[in-house]
């Protein structure tokens, strides 16, 4: 049994329904927050006639007696119905709430599942009840008290534990309640001796080859329902790869990545969904201001990931975005409050000291209380300025004639200098526009086989993205535009961030190969090359070319390798204009290793060796070796040569 059952009960009952057709004097109400009033359809009133319509039930779906000063949802009304519990005390635990449950799912068409939840991995692994996703977080969970209890680990003298708790605003409290852990050699080795190596592949940190993925980082939890279900690793000194964050391999892990979630939803003292750039800020800010608060770990969200935020928005009521502040960070600020708003949810965007971010902020001992989100409208044309496009792209947000619409209007006239019948206006004409998408990961990944490859970014609708280059200075601004000119929007990412993208992107096996363009130098090296060595006479050992002279080329190795002179290799790709140790490269999958300094007629001589099998199923036919004088058939040939 699930909180996720549980909510989808109450969803599917309504409480207004059940009441008024329990209750002989039913009147609908629309003042304040309520819906319907009545007499109590079941112990009626407790004193007089004075408190007629002792029962209200408000839009929130609550019900409260003015009789007893008591209320509840609809499981505590069904409860009462069904005689577990009295308007006095209607709240029920243990046996009583399994009743109410059935009953309630009954009533809600809902299915219930009983089935004993296993208590830890060794249980889990022999459920047939579990799904492999279930099991992989029984894994996790498991992974995660070895490496919380490795947060003893010390880098320059200083725990894990330590450099957390000094360098984050939040305390062991926090540490101890999320599980942070630390995973590094001795750890991964713990969770080799506990877990299968199926388990560690699909929680990721196993990679498909059998390889420890992540090593030496700090490693962050997410939870669903009360079980891990995603990790983050923050990098350390001691990680091996640079990037800021680690998550499970893209290769093995069963997991999608969800939104990470810190706090209680549904929260008042704060009042909405507060959304962080980083795991670490969005725990900071719940802590510090008792909000809820997620984050995407990244300024640029998957679709997947904006829509999940999307959908907390629109249950939360309010958003307020608190990105770093620096121009990337509020550039993502920008493109999601314009998603927010278009949604209907009442949006902010947090301001925050230039060049912080959130757990700055704290540690530098700052207020929750002195914090003031700007309307976003606000913060908006602040960030990108007031042009015409973004104005009418703010006022396309919002319905003419609404509360919400008017209170856009009011925001925009604040900090701009149109007033306010113009924007009434603008936002009342009708305009036409392209979809902006949005960011969005590829399906597949197409690579060239060259030294030089090429990429091809395959998305689900069948836009491709071709890159000639990763590895290049220019290549994140390269692909920028790009990917703005197929799907309207312009990720912020720089050259790291486009390098650990490919590499996330690459770590499958949804990899394509290709034959590498032939109108590319490469392809022209390697085609003239082949097309040579095809068109040439060969003899059967190189020793023979000091018979047959210049001109030759000779099998060794059993007739699995052709020797080429390094002078004749010069000779046929000299108008390619490209040097000898390019065009080595460029030779590579046609090669059968290094040059190699041979003895021929007394003299040494440099020879490039040819694999004869790639030749051969490229479909380029191997030239005949020829006899020499006095070996047979073949003496007249060699002898007009």
């Amino acid at each position: 049994m699930t909180d996720d059952t549980i909510e989808q009960i109450k969803r599917n009952l309504s409480l207004e329904r059940i009441i008024s057709r329990s209750a002989s004097d039913w009147s609908g109400e629309s003042g304040g927050d309520r819906v319907g009033r009545c007499t109590h359809p079941e112990h009626g009133h407790t004193s007089d006639n004075s408190n007629a319509g002792n029962l209200i039930v408000t839009e929130d779906d609550m019900w409260y007696c003015h009789s007893h000063g008591t209320g509840g949802d609809v499981l505590d009304w069904i409860a009462i119905e069904e005689g577990y519990a009295t308007c006095q005390s209607a709240q029920v635990t243990g046996d009583a709430f399994v009743e109410v449950l059935k009953e309630a799912a009954d009533r809600a068409n809902v299915e219930l599942d009983f089935t004993p939840q296993p208590q830890d991995y060794e249980e889990a692994i022999e459920s047939s009840a579990l799904t492999d996703v279930e099991k992989a977080q029984y894994a996790l969970d498991e992974a995660l008290d070895i490496l919380h209890d490795n947060l003893t680990k010390t880098i320059d003298g200083m725990t894990i534990r330590r450099i957390v708790r000094e360098s984050r605003p939040f305390g062991d409290d926090v540490i101890d309640d999320l599980r942070i852990g630390y995973i590094d050699g001795e750890a991964y080795g713990e969770l080799l001796r506990r877990l299968s190596e199926d388990a560690l592949q699909d929680i990721g940190f196993m990679n498909e080859d059998g390889r420890q993925h992540g090593t030496g980082r700090i490693v962050y939890p997410y939870y669903t329902d009360g079980m891990p279900s995603f990790w983050a690793g923050r990098a350390t000194e001691n990680s091996e790869i640079d990037a800021k964050y680690l998550k499970p391999h893209a290769s093995s892990t069963i997991f999608d990545e969800p939104v990470f979630e810190y706090g209680t939803q549904g929260s008042t003292v704060g009042d909405g969904v507060w959304i962080t750039e980083g795991i670490q800020d969005a725990v900071a800010m719940s802590q510090h201001g008792d909000v809820y608060a997620v984050s995407p770990v990244a300024k640029d969200t998957s679709t997947r990931q904006r829509n999940q935020i999307i959908e907390m928005a629109q249950k939360e009521g309010r958003a307020i975005i608190c990105f770093d502040a620096d121009e990337g960070g509020q550039g993502g600020a920008v493109s999601l409050a314009l998603d927010l708003m278009s949604a209907g949810v009442q949006t902010e965007i947090l301001p925050l000291p230039d060049g912080t971010d959130p757990c700055d902020y704290f540690m530098d001992g700052g207020d929750f209380n002195d914090l003031d989100p700007a309307p976003a409208a606000k913060r908006v044309i602040e960030v990108k300025g007031d042009t015409d496009p973004l104005i009418k792209r703010l006022l396309d947000t919002a319905t003419p004639g609404t509360p919400r619409g008017e209170r856009l209007v009011d925001s925009i006239s604040e900090v701009t200098p149109i007033r306010k019948e113009v924007l009434r206006d603008m936002m009342a004409e009708e305009r036409e526009y392209e979809n902006q998408h949005g960011w969005r990961e590829p399906e597949a990944v197409r690579k060239t086989k060259g030294a030089e490859p090429s990429f091809t970014f395959v998305y689900a609708d069948g836009t491709e993205i071709e890159m000639d280059s990763i590895g290049s200075r220019t290549a994140a601004a390269k692909f920028t535009d790009k990917f703005g000119a197929e799907f309207n929007y312009f990720p912020d990412i720089s050259r790291s961030d486009l390098l650990e993208m490919v590499n996330r992107w690459m770590s499958g096996d949804q990899i394509e190969l290709e034959e590498v363009n032939p109108l590319t130098p490469e392809g022209r090296t390697r085609e003239k090359v082949q097309e040579k060595i095809q068109a040439s006479d060969a003899v059967p050992d190189k020793d023979n070319l000091s018979v047959v002279g210049e001109g030759f080329v000779a099998y060794t190795d059993g007739e699995s390798e052709i020797l080429v002179l390094s002078e004749m290799v010069e000779d046929w790709v000299g108008d390619i204009d490209i040097s000898l140790r390019k065009a080595s490269e460029y030779l590579a999958p046609i090669k059968s290793g290094n040059t190699r300094r041979l003895r021929v007629d007394g003299a040494r001589k440099t020879f490039w060796v040819f694999d004869a099998e790639a030749i051969d199923e490229n479909g380029y036919r191997l030239p005949e070796p020829k006899g020499l004088p006095g070996e047979g058939g073949d003496d007249e040939e060699v002898e007009e040569l």
